[in-house]
């Protein structure tokens, strides 16, 4: 694609924006920027596949921002209205992360849902990714929409879906939500409920902390029984949330799991701030890892657990 056709593009995006901040930059890259500029941001759009999306936030169809995020959603809405004659009623569940603008886009998320005439349930704050999944398959909603970029760098953004089930989206659903996100015009064009009316709205049902209490309640039932030389040799756990979103939680589950000992507050980034170390994404030389490799130093080693962002207690690994 020559210049000239990349800066009608770039334009023609921006004019479809609804966020001043990021059709401004747009507009006035569309006119000054070169062709390697633009190709990047608008020569492409990202593709919605079984992950749904996930991309730097920035202007254009090829990165993460609350255009991307309407007209993917409406696209959402549209599949599951043509395809599930229960859905409208079902609704959506939508959660976020801690990211930067995870809150504005789930806002978005919910407004346009509302706007279709679908119920929506959503959290007003951040939440680990199984607690959404957890409450689509609780309330049996239609589907759910995380707002997170799990592992990425902190630059970066996502948007991730589960269908019936609270199961991932596979081929060749995706194939079909990305043609329905296709087929919708400009994001200002999408009709969404107001920031100062969503929540008002008879079809926004707010999610608070029952739902955390239950998916809670739910683990104890989950866990295997416990090893019969289990009293006789101790568990040490040495755990740290990183910059995810799960020290509540995951303390809350080491209490339930009559842990002697509550989970000492670590070093974990809180919502809203950025990483100590932006090229990784998992901190490089925090407090929180020493003080692991300290704790299971000590008498007994135990495992390690380390969560992404945007997750909870189901989502551990081994360090």
């Amino acid at each position: 694609m020559d210049l000239d056709a990349l800066r009608e593009r770039a334009h023609a995006w921006a004019d479809g924006d609804p966020d001043p901040v990021m059709r401004a930059e747009l507009a006035a890259l569309a006119d000054t920027a070169d062709a390697e500029v633009l190709t990047e941001l608008v020569g492409s759009g990202l593709t919605f596949g079984t992950a749904g999306l996930r991309g730097r936030v920035g202007p254009g169809p090829n990165r993460m921002n609350r255009a991307v995020v309407i007209r993917a959603t409406r696209g959402l809405v549209d599949h599951l209205l043509t395809t599930d004659p229960t859905a409208a009623q079902r609704g959506i569940v939508v959660a976020f992360d801690a990211r930067h603008d995870s809150e504005r886009f789930a806002r978005d998320v919910a407004a346009v849902i509302a706007g279709a005439g679908m119920y929506v349930h959503r959290f007003l704050t951040h939440q680990p990714t199984p607690v959404g999944a957890f409450a689509q398959k609780a309330l049996d909603a239609a589907a759910c929409v995380v707002v997170t970029a799990s592992h990425n760098p902190p630059a970066d953004n996502g948007y991730k879906v589960y269908v019936e089930g609270a199961a991932q989206i596979v081929p060749p659903t995706d194939v079909a939500i990305a043609a329905a996100i296709d087929a919708v015009g400009p994001a200002v064009d999408v009709l969404r409920l107001a920031d100062d009316a969503l929540d008002a709205d008879p079809h926004v049902h707010v999610l608070g902390d029952e739902l955390l209490e239950r998916y809670l309640a739910a683990i104890p039932s989950a866990r295997p029984l416990p090893h019969p030389d289990a009293a006789a040799t101790p568990l040490r756990i040495a755990y740290t949330p990183l910059h995810g979103v799960g020290r509540g939680p995951g303390a809350a589950c080491a209490r339930a799991g009559r842990a002697r000992r509550r989970p000492r507050r670590t070093d974990a980034v809180r919502a809203g701030r950025g990483l100590p170390d932006g090229r990784v994404p998992q901190p490089r030389g925090a407090r929180s890892a020493r003080r692991s490799a300290r704790t299971r130093s000590r008498g007994r080693r135990g495992p390690g657990a380390r969560q992404r962002p945007g997750c909870g207690p189901s989502r551990r690994r081994r360090a």
